[in-house]
């Protein structure tokens, strides 16, 4: 059994009432179970080196299926200080077509489990975070149906932040991890996409009231550097690839509400930010320059209904042209554009829809070899 299904299964049993055993030390503060179906549209002749099969198509289409359940216990009553921990787990089933060799249905199999510390100090907040996830991919399909490889992920992090300085909150935090790709015999080359990280990141916030509205802005730097312990640099003082990968962002956050009959609920929401990364490499291939922006809204709408606005659109710009491919994590390594436009409802006391349209273009695991999705989808979440 895959560590992806292990997670998936422990929070399913989580959902069913195993969890309950805990409940002397923590208790759910959130338990909710989703199901939706998807229709997707694929483009981009693009090539890939981690498929064990290819199929000469530009363009395919999939539905699919999904399950999943996520379970939240929570030590503290208050849901701040003390321990938290998320576990998230599901499986999606697809059915592909317009291959030229057969149909495929592949299917994803995914668990995460967080762990969140915090405590509140006399001189601001101290958090520690761990995560431990993995995914697994069954009957994975050629390109352009291009489905990240499944692999194993761990990272832990530390941060702190001060109380409140002359009008500013200071954040300091250090952050590890290692990512295990899942390498069969037929397919070896995806070994070369393990990595390892360690990073730190400095970020400043203000935060006023506006009307009955909350106002935040953030700015952050950061650095982080990757190790890929099995990519070659054939540079004997320096074997192996190593990114440095600089960060400077931007954000700003705004958090209404609305007040109907004396209650008050969520209103108007809106972030916007912007992301600039600077990566160099021993590797020169893999050294770009990229920019990011990405904007988050939500606005309520007549009959219990909210309009949901995703969009991060990115530029990146390798800095050598060259024959030899640069292997890079691919679409989850934060170098995709995205836009998703959906609507939401609470159908019941305990069941929320929502459907949406969604638009990606995003790299595949070899750099500025890009592939399109173009999406529909109707989802259900049900809190008991």
């Amino acid at each position: 059994m895959s560590c992806s299904t292990r997670i998936a299964t422990l929070v399913v049993l989580m959902g069913t009432g195993w969890g309950t055993t805990l409940s002397a030390q923590a208790r759910v503060t959130d338990l909710v179970f989703t199901g939706g179906t998807h229709v997707e549209r694929y483009g981009g002749g693009i090539p890939s080196v981690t498929l064990a099969v290819v199929d000469s198509v530009d363009q395919a289409w999939a539905t699919s299926a999904e399950l999943g359940v996520r379970a939240v216990l929570n030590s503290n009553a208050n849901g701040f200080d003390g321990l938290t921990v998320t576990l998230d787990g599901g499986v999606r089933q697809f059915d592909a077509y317009g291959f030229k060799l057969r149909d495929y249905a592949p299917r994803v199999s995914s668990g995460v489990l967080d762990a969140v510390f915090r405590t509140t100090t006399n001189h601001g907040v101290l958090q520690f975070s761990g995560r431990a996830g993995g995914r697994d991919v069954a009957d994975r399909t050629p390109t352009p149906l291009f489905l990240e490889p499944g692999y194993t992920n761990y990272e832990g992090s530390a941060l702190f932040q001060t109380r409140e300085i002359g009008g500013t909150f200071w954040d300091v935090s250090v952050e590890g991890g290692r990512a295990d790709y899942n390498a069969q015999e037929i397919v070896p080359q995806l070994d070369l996409l393990d990595r390892n990280k360690i990073g730190f990141e400095l970020g400043a916030a203000q935060a006023r009231m506006w009307n009955t509205a909350r106002l935040t802005m953030r700015f952050y730097g950061s650095f982080t550097e990757f190790r890929y312990p099995k990519q070659g640099t054939r540079y004997e003082p320096d074997p192996f690839r190593r990114d440095q990968a600089y960060q400077v962002g931007a954000l700003w956050r705004y958090d209404g509400l609305e007040s109907s009959d004396g209650f008050e609920s969520p209103g108007v929401t809106a972030e916007v930010g912007i992301r600039g990364t600077i990566n160099r490499s021993n590797a020169s291939r893999t050294e770009y320059n990229a920019v990011s922006v990405n904007t988050v809204v939500s606005i309520p709408m007549p009959a219990d209904m909210r309009t949901h606005i995703t969009a991060v659109l990115t530029a990146k710009d390798y800095l050598t042209e060259t024959e030899f491919i640069r292997l890079i994590p691919g679409e989850e390594a934060d170098n995709a554009s995205r836009v998703y436009v959906g609507v939401s409802r609470q159908l019941t006391d305990t069941v929320d829809g929502r459907f949406q349209i969604g638009w990606t273009r995003a790299e595949t695991e070899i750099g500025d070899a890009y592939f399109e999705r173009y999406s529909g989808s109707l989802l259900f979440s049900y809190r008991p």
